[in-house]
């Protein structure tokens, strides 16, 4: 997905290229909302779509990760036909909060970015087989 942002950062965002860009929007949004690197609680998304998107929904969309990407899409879609500037615009904020929250360089910190936070999780995940011989052979002795 990392080429994916890298792509989408150097495009150049028009009126004229609104279908490609949204394709690649709605793949980057996905990410974004569903993987918990970036906002790792959901209400973390309200500042997001607050200052990038320009949306204020209400609070139970944040119930659900699914349900608010819905509704972003849905959104998009709608600015992509009725409101290209509007379209333009969230996009190319999506852009610049790309770029400045290192997402592509994976150096995520809980600095501030535009009021996000971007964590990142643990990348060194145990692997089950492993603790288990680890339980198993300390029972041996």
């Amino acid at each position: 997905m990392r080429n994916k942002f890298q792509e989408y950062i150097n495009i150049q965002i028009t009126k004229n290229n609104i279908n490609d860009i949204s394709f690649l929007l709605y793949g980057i949004l996905a990410e974004l909302i569903f993987e918990r690197n970036y906002f790792s609680k959901n209400s973390d998304i309200r500042s997001f779509t607050k200052e990038i998107l320009q949306e204020d929904y209400k609070e139970y969309l944040f119930a659900s990760r699914t349900s608010l990407y819905a509704r972003i899409i849905k959104d998009i879609k709608l600015n992509a036909l009725n409101d290209k500037y509007k379209f333009v615009q969230q996009a190319n904020n999506i852009k610049l909060f790309l770029q400045k929250s290192n997402v592509i360089n994976e150096k995520f910190s809980p600095e501030q970015t535009n009021g996000n936070k971007i964590k990142k999780k643990n990348s060194v995940k145990s692997d089950p087989i492993e603790e288990w011989r680890k339980i198993i052979n300390s029972n041996k002795g």
